[in-house]
């Protein structure tokens, strides 16, 4: 995997805390066999580039994200079987300026992660 970016240093302070509020109204794609949820929510946008696909069954949920953006991404994700149970996987991160991101995130019986390295 090959990940490119280019930075403009500007002073982010993070919240104080992260909720699940923060990413509504993103796009968001759920697979209840798999207890997974991919979401991505861009703001901020100066400029956007976006190719996103989603492959989902009742074994795997595989989700491919290769966008360019100038402002500001978010992107998360929670494998989780139930609603009684722990997460197993929770991921999130947010992007500023400009970047490219080349990611692929699967979950399931066959799954292999592949995260974006931060």
């Amino acid at each position: 995997m090959t990940i490119s970016a280019n930075y403009d240093y500007r002073p982010y302070v993070m919240p104080v805390e992260l909720t699940q509020s923060d990413l509504r109204n993103a796009l968001c794609a759920k697979n209840y066999e798999v207890g997974s949820v991919f979401s991505e929510k861009y703001t901020n946008i100066k400029d956007l580039i976006k190719d996103t696909t989603i492959y989902q069954n009742d074994n795997v949920s595989i989700y491919n994200i290769h966008s360019e953006v100038q402002g500001i991404a978010r992107i998360g994700s929670r494998v989780q079987k139930n609603a009684n149970t722990v997460p197993s996987f929770i991921m999130g991160g947010t992007y500023i300026g400009y970047a490219q991101i080349r990611t692929e995130i699967q979950a399931g019986d066959i799954s292999i992660l592949n995260l974006p390295c931060p």
